[in-house]
């Protein structure tokens, strides 16, 4: 259930600069923040979500009370989809100064059950090379296979990052917060990416018209094309299904935890868990490990006992 602070607003915006305000916001979230996110994601955002921010400032209902009025009757995720979108936003407002303090920070939102995260499976994987694809749709889905990379990191990748003598295999990925990595990919995808610089210079590995790497909702669409001829199910970001599968794969393989957290730059070993997909087989291989067989032995009675 959402909970809020009832506290009356000790401030708010006068009417008459509230349309500055979301002109301000608007040209944030586009140029700062991006909505690095699918396209029909981003279009939801600013036709249902984005046209509330003027009604509720320009309203002299107290914010909260608008706020309760506005979702009621909406489904949990429809819920937790606007309180999270408005308290962005009023923390903006708070951190550019056109508020004092946040009247909704202390706002909770329900609990909704997480959808079961899939990865994918070498069928799966097979079916997706199958499809005719562009050169760039393969090295985008070379690249997600073999490092589990995010889709704004690879945009960003330059010639510069490819393997260097000494290193043939070993690429430099430019992560979150500043942050570079190595990973290694096969000397096939290192060819392929060599042949596009080649037959299209250029500064980025997939670049806009401006020169700029190219993100979001644009990367996206490359994907998404090739994993719908292929028809494989992919719900939610289907993107970030290739990297929950490489983190996966890697834990089944017996790599050491700590070599996977820095492989998928991660910060946390908290979040690396939580890329971890446990099914059925993997449960049933526990039955194979040596204590089972001594238990066994126990209870037919062929176990030997201690001198």
């Amino acid at each position: 259930m959402l909970t809020m602070d009832r506290k009356v607003d000790s401030s708010r915006i006068p009417k008459d600069e509230v349309e500055d305000c979301l002109r301000a916001y608007l040209t944030y979230i586009n140029e700062e923040r991006a909505l690095r996110c699918k396209p029909s994601v981003g279009k939801h955002y600013m036709t249902n979500i984005f046209p509330y921010f003027g009604k509720i400032l320009k309203d002299d209902k107290p914010y909260m009370e608008h706020i309760q009025g506005y979702i009621a009757g909406k489904q949990k995720t429809s819920i937790v989809t606007y309180v999270v979108a408005m308290k962005a936003f009023f923390k903006w407002l708070v951190a550019t100064e056109r508020l004092p303090d946040n009247p909704i920070e202390r706002m909770r939102c329900p609990t909704v059950e997480k959808r079961p995260r899939r990865t994918l499976t070498d069928e799966d994987m097979m079916k997706i090379f199958s499809v005719r694809m562009t050169q760039q749709q393969r090295i985008i889905l070379q690249i997600l296979a073999e490092t589990g990379c995010r889709r704004n990191e690879i945009s960003c990748i330059t010639l510069d990052d490819l393997p260097q003598d000494g290193a043939p295999r070993v690429i430099t990925i430019h992560g979150k917060g500043g942050k570079t990595r190595v990973c290694t990919i096969s000397m096939e995808t290192v060819d392929l990416i060599k042949q596009s610089f080649v037959s299209n210079p250029r500064k980025y590995l997939i670049q806009c018209q401006n020169g700029s790497p190219m993100i979001g909702p644009n990367v996206y669409s490359l994907f998404i094309d090739v994993m719908k001829s292929a028809g494989v199910d992919s719900p939610g970001d289907a993107m970030h299904m290739f990297r929950r599968t490489f983190i996966t794969n890697l834990h089944r393989r017996g790599v050491p935890l700590a070599t996977i957290q820095t492989l998928a730059g991660h910060s946390n070993m908290n979040t690396t868990f939580g890329y971890i997909h446990v099914n059925l087989s993997d449960i049933e291989k526990v039955y194979e490990l040596e204590i089972f067989q001594m238990l066994t032995n126990i209870y037919d009675g062929k176990a030997k006992m201690p001198r």
